[in-house]
């Protein structure tokens, strides 16, 4: 979709994170600053992950494991009037259960 003429950023390359434990599923949100080298520049995280009889640590680096993946992915950049420009994105992390593997 556009948004103001600007056609958004697309995920060329990402990673999963994985849960330490199988029952530890989560999604977190995240705002996303893509470069127009589509190279994440700063990543906020605005929704985190929360377990519920966990231990607040275990979120926590879980959190920081969701930031530190995103900054990994690579975006095809935005581009506006033909051109690659910068823009902040929204998204979700999942957590993966490693249950199966």
């Amino acid at each position: 979709h556009k948004t103001s003429g600007v056609m958004p950023p697309k995920l060329i390359h990402s990673e999963a994170v994985e849960s330490p434990a199988p029952d530890l599923v989560g999604t977190a949100g995240l705002a996303v600053v893509v470069d127009e080298k589509g190279m994440p520049q700063k990543v906020i995280l605005v929704h985190p992950f929360f377990f519920p009889g966990h231990i607040v640590n275990l979120a926590t680096e879980m959190n920081e494991k969701a930031v530190k993946t995103v900054r990994s992915y690579r975006f095809k950049p935005a581009i506006l009037n033909g051109q690659p420009v910068p823009v902040l994105i929204t998204m979700s992390v999942n957590l993966e259960g490693t249950a199966g593997r």
